[in-house]
């Protein structure tokens, strides 16, 4: 799973009755701060039309941080990194008051506070409901909150999407203690007030954890199956989920990205008559880009659920239920199906692209059947093993960078942020693309969303190659939807003879792998990482600044073939805009300028690769280059 309750997949046998361990892949702030991080850096066409409350908003960095600083202040009753900060005497607070052995707290000392680096004004902001009124979620909450605590996407005709199973105004701590100690001597007070719902769930998208029974069944839970005002319901159904989550690992996760960002397509489409459609658009988006970056942590990788979660479905009698039928179709439409077991096979010749039936209910009674036990624990070891120990990966573009998991986005390099983000930024850009593409008549929804096209360039940016890890067990070898990724995304950068180099298939079932003497085969040469964003073709050109690298200074040419506005920005690997080159309206034309390798206020910057984006009314270019001091 993804949040930091991915250990909740893999739980342990429900026979041993021990409290669960973290096994976590990135915790629900992370996938917050790298979604938001890459939706700052789109550009949005001037002919694209957002509903009310959803759009681009400019908010103070300081606003965001104070919402992560809220939802753990709610958790555990202080607003820093440091642990040591914790008092059991602190009143209203949520981990004060539910007992500890419904495990929220161990995750919710270490909820992040990310700093202010990370966090970036511009900001998606996303219509929302749990009830009839709007609220408005940033994107990255709603990246956070889908697959760990909500399954599909449900939207109704008038492009109204929901995140609860009901109509629900206020979130109560019902299963919390308001007093404690033995009368006269009682100390109340400790449970937390009623709160509205959305903000719940916008600080659940900031890293809390909600209560959970520790066994993962039905006969620990803190809510009840229908009582989802609870704090507790949530964090059973993130149990619930975690059984059968297979859109998260391997195979799965791509298939799932793949499925919902061709739907999301559909939805572009819908929006040039009816702007209503980009909140299901962008729900659908946020739905598939979780799984994108969880793909991003090493145990997700090695991992497979697809023959357990089958088998925990099939153990339930769960495989007609609405929901589950669902998600088999999101599945399909990215290129999935199902062998006899459960596992499940890729291929690139994609179905037509459709949405298929939702239910707002999507709950799911799915409580692992004790066949299952075993199988969920060693999945569990092996994504906690390989969550923590990382993997250096590249990616089709041919980058190199290194990965983990279990909550450590925070020490990751910010090489593999800006990576993650990227990879957010590619995606949702192709989005509105699209929609300039799907407006001027040059291509349908079909061709767009086709095997091979542009629109996936996203998938360039995920590790598809293992370059080594610490016990060299998979070096020099292919993931196993590598050639999926390379397939749909139109990369072509694997080779004929990639399927002699390919990971083991890992669940439940499998031995330990083996130690590899030395690398299995060496990544091919990448000529050029391209563009990566879906451009529209023949409507400008950002030619490689030369030289490459350079110093103290570089030439930058550009090219556009009809008059409009145009911007040329450089950005650090963060994604922070450093330099604006251009900024106005130009004749068409061929233009060359010069930079001098100095920021907006004239400070030289330090040696680094840099990015530079041109940007125009009908899309977007951006390449690379080093600055060497």
């Amino acid at each position: 799973m993804a949040s930091r309750h991915a250990c909740l997949h893999l739980l342990l046998a429900a026979a041993c009755l021990t409290p669960l361990q973290s096994a976590r892949a990135y915790n629900s702030e992370e996938h917050k701060v790298v979604a938001n991080m890459g939706a700052a850096a789109v550009v949005v066409p001037p002919s694209v039309t957002f509903p009310v409350n959803t759009g681009y908003a400019q908010i103070p960095v300081a606003s965001h941080q104070d919402v992560y600083k809220a939802a753990k202040r709610l958790a555990v009753g202080f607003s820093t990194n440091n642990p040591a900060d914790y008092s059991d005497q602190t009143k209203l607070t949520q981990d004060n008051s539910y007992w500890y052995n419904y495990a929220q707290r161990e995750g919710n000392l270490n909820i992040w506070i990310p700093p202010t680096q990370y966090l970036r004004e511009n900001t998606l902001l996303v219509q929302g409901r749990t009830h009839a009124d709007v609220r408005q979620f940033q994107f990255g909450e709603l990246v956070a909150l889908y697959g760990d605590y909500r399954k599909t996407t449900y939207c109704d005709g008038n492009g109204h999407c929901y995140l609860t199973q009901g109509t629900v105004w206020t979130l109560t701590f019902n299963y919390g203690q308001d007093c404690f100690g033995v009368w006269p001597f009682q100390e109340c007070g400790y449970r937390p007030n009623p709160m509205d719902m959305a903000l719940y769930l916008r600080y659940i998208a900031s890293g809390i954890w909600p209560p959970y029974g520790t066994a993962g069944n039905t006969f620990q839970n803190t809510a009840y199956e229908d009582e989802w005002n609870d704090a507790g319901w949530w964090g059973d159904e993130m149990i619930r989920i975690a059984n059968i989550n297979d859109w998260h690992f391997s195979r799965g996760a791509l298939a799932w990205y793949i499925g919902l960002h061709r739907i999301a397509l559909t939805y572009v489409d819908l929006a040039r008559s009816n702007p209503a459609m980009w909140n299901v658009a962008l729900h659908y988006e946020a739905n598939a880009l979780h799984s994108l970056t969880d793909l991003f942590c090493f145990g997700h990788i090695v991992t497979n659920r697809d023959e357990t979660s089958y088998g925990i479905m099939d153990g339930d009698n769960l495989l007609n239920y609405v929901s589950y039928l669902g998600q088999q179709h999101i599945l399909a439409q990215g290129g999935a199906t199902r062998e006899s077991a459960g596992r499940f096979a890729l291929s690139s010749n994609l179905p037509p692209v459709s949405d298929g039936s939702r239910a707002r209910n999507d709950f799911q009674p799915s409580y692992r059947p004790a066949a299952w036990n075993l199988w969920a624990k060693w999945e569990h070891d092996y994504h906690d093993y390989f969550n923590n120990g990382g993997a250096q990966v590249r990616n089709l573009r041919g980058e190199t960078f290194t990965i983990y998991g279990d909550g450590r986005l925070r020490s990751s390099s910010d090489q593999t942020k800006g990576i993650i983000a990227n990879s957010v930024t590619a995606s949702l850009q192709s989005l509105f693309n699209a929609y300039v593409e799907l407006e001027a008549g040059s291509r349908t929804v079909e061709e767009i969303a086709a095997s091979g096209s542009s629109y996936f360039a996203a998938l360039k940016h995920i590790p598809v190659f293992v370059e080594s890890n610490p016990d060299h067990y998979f070096d020099g070898m292919w993931t196993r939807y590598a050639e999926h990724a390379d397939a749909v995304s139109g990369a072509g950068v694997m080779p004929v003879n990639s399927n002699f180099c390919t990971m083991p298939y890992m669940n439940g079932g499998s031995p330990w792998p083996d130690v590899q003497a030395g690398p299995c085969m060496a990544f091919p040469v990448v000529a050029s990482v391209g563009d990566d964003v879906g451009v529209l073709p023949a409507q400008m050109e950002l030619t490689q600044n030369v030289p490459n690298p350079f110093n103290p200074t570089t030439v930058i040419e550009y090219s556009a073939v009809s008059p409009g506005h145009v911007r040329l920005d450089i950005y650090n690997m963060l994604g922070q805009r450093v330099r604006t080159l251009v900024d106005a309206v130009r004749p068409a034309g061929v233009y060359s300028l010069q930079w001098d390798g100095r920021d907006d206020v004239g400070h030289e910057l330090p040696s680094a690769v840099y990015l530079y984006q041109l940007s125009t009314e009908t899309g977007r270019q951006v390449k690379r280059m080093t600055l060497l001091r």
